[in-house]
């Protein structure tokens, strides 16, 4: 449990140092050249740790057989391919934001609009997700981080 939180965390600081980046980028060039260098290095990136990996498994040969795992691939539902756009509405949004509103702002709006989706995703179990449906304490919850967000940007 306390490593996932941390591997959160480190998301949290990851969603914060790229906001500034892009937003620098974004200021030098424009948000679409900002987006597109986001996705060709971080592609990159992938490429090589997708390769590393499937390396490992290559070799281990136990755990790893291409076609099923192609086979597997072509079984997702239609909309379990649309995390790419969503990534892409993301880190435009980010870059556009963050040089314009700052990042705190920028992130905080983030963050509530997750939890509001969060909140209906999880109570319902929309797309294919375990239902946790919302209670008394996530909702009293939900009142104290709004209410600590309205003080944080009063300030």
């Amino acid at each position: 449990m306390f490593f996932l939180i941390g591997l959160t965390f480190i998301g949290g600081i990851a969603v914060a140092l790229q906001a500034r980046v892009m937003g620098n980028v974004e200021n030098k060039l424009n948000v679409w050249s900002s987006v597109s260098i986001n996705f060709i290095f971080g592609s990159l990136a992938i490429l090589i740790f997708s390769v590393f990996f499937y390396l490992i498994d290559f070799f281990d040969k136990k755990n790893f057989n291409f076609n099923t795992w192609m086979n597997k691939a072509l079984e997702l539902k239609w909309w379990e391919y649309s995390s790419g756009i969503f990534g892409l509405i993301i880190v435009g949004i980010v870059g556009f934001s963050a040089s314009r509103l700052g990042i705190v702002t920028t992130l905080t709006f983030f963050v509530i609009g997750q939890i509001f989706t969060a909140i209906l995703l999880d109570h319902y179990g929309l797309f294919g997700g375990k239902v946790y449906p919302i209670n008394f304490y996530k909702f009293l919850a939900l009142a104290f981080f709004s209410l600590g967000i309205f003080f944080f940007l009063k300030s």
